[in-house]
């Protein structure tokens, strides 16, 4: 099969699992409770980077001599520091709620009754499996992009290339690491490797059909964003610059500014982050033998180019 009907196959996988997320709605409680808290990270950083930076001293300069910035500008360091703390707490949290929900959709491929608190305590429990998962993939991630940081410019360039496949290759190894926390009660280094091992017996190398999907999913999030820039600048010229900066003021245009980030993020993360976890869920169970659901064994198989054992 070539590439682009691998694509092709890719996009009518996406619309399977799209309309997989339909019929079980409840499988978006786990994403749209980590959208949530993401989206409130982002704002408090937004808030705090927008005082440090002057983000707003273009639109009125009267903006800087409101008392609530001045006092956000005196905390800078503190709130720097708890936001980071809260932005690691809230992305770990998201791996979390990732594996109740690979264990919640498992359920449902097999026809199982499992209900959506079981499904959160479930992801719970791997709590410091998933602790050791954050260390590793953080660890690994840093390794990679320090191998960028070179004084010579063509060093620099040639380091960005090994840097990137590396990142690249990394991800398909550690592609099954959240359906198999999730479905097996295995050591991380174990797990790690039983992710690589499945996908390289399986599905060889060939990941048409995630990228296929991921492509969709960075489609839809652009139309969203743009849409959401052009509804906020359309409500920033409703602000005449003569209007006197109060209470009220300051925090309708945080909430205009806003609007960008908590469009697509609420609107659109919930549904792609679901489906990521759906298909690869849906994938390890082919790799198992086990039911698959509304995703076809045939369609898995031609979507991946399975590998014939030797």
């Amino acid at each position: 099969m070539s590439f682009l009907a691998k694509v092709k196959r890719g996009w009518v996988m996406g619309l399977i699992t799209y309309e997989f997320i339909m019929e079980n709605k409840k499988v978006l409680f786990f994403t749209i409770l980590s959208t949530t808290l993401l989206c409130l990270s982002v704002l408090s950083l937004f808030a705090v980077i927008a005082a440090r930076t002057h983000f707003f001293m273009n639109l009125h300069p009267e903006f800087f001599g409101h008392p609530l910035v001045q006092e956000l500008q005196t905390t800078l360091p503190q709130s720097f520091l708890a936001l980071a703390l809260l932005l690691i707490s809230v992305n770990f949290f998201k791996l979390i709620l990732d594996v109740g929900l690979s264990f919640y959709v498992s359920a449902l491929l097999e026809k199982k009754e499992v209900g959506i608190a079981t499904a959160f305590l479930h992801g719970l429990s791997k709590t410091f499996i998933l602790l050791q998962w954050s260390f590793i993939n953080f660890s690994v991630g840093v390794l990679l992009n320090n191998l960028k940081n070179q004084k010579n410019s063509l060093v620099r360039i040639f380091a960005s290339l090994i840097s990137e496949l590396l990142h690249l290759a990394w991800a398909m190894l550690t592609f099954f690491v959240i359906p198999l926390i999730a479905l097996e009660d295995k050591g991380i280094l174990e797990t790690i490797k039983l992710s690589g091992q499945t996908m390289q017996k399986t599905f060889g190398q060939n990941i048409g059909a995630t990228f296929a999907l991921q492509t969709a999913n960075f489609l839809l999030l652009s139309i969203v964003s743009t849409v959401a820039w052009i509804i906020a600048g359309l409500l920033m010229l409703l602000i005449s610059p003569a209007t006197p900066y109060n209470d009220t003021t300051i925090v309708l245009l945080i909430i205009i500014l806003a609007i960008p980030l908590i469009i697509p993020f609420f609107l659109v993360t919930p549904f792609t982050s679901a489906a990521s976890t759906i298909f690869k869920t849906a994938c390890y169970h082919f790799t198992q033998g086990k039911p698959t659901g509304p995703f076809s064994k045939e369609m898995i198989k031609e979507s991946f180019e399975v590998q014939k054992s030797e």
